[in-house]
């Protein structure tokens, strides 16, 4: 399949990527047509006491495929 993407719309789509990573905590790459960007998200669970209590780290991932249009 020919990739419709133009260099400008591509180097568009890293730069944007770069700019959530920096802005807004995610952690973007690009590969193709597909952008990627996993968003950390870090929960706490109640303390019972100072010191105690337990970190859970859930890692989301957002899938946007570009798909084939004309820029």
């Amino acid at each position: 399949m020919k990739s419709t993407l133009t260099a400008k719309t591509e180097s568009s789509i890293v730069l944007l990527s770069l700019l959530e990573s920096v802005v807004l905590g995610f952690y973007g790459y690009y590969i193709g047509e597909v952008v990627l960007a996993t968003i950390p998200f870090r929960r706490l669970s109640n303390k019972t006491s100072p010191g105690q209590g337990s970190n859970y780290d859930l890692t989301l991932e957002f899938r946007l495929i570009l798909g084939n249009f004309d820029v």
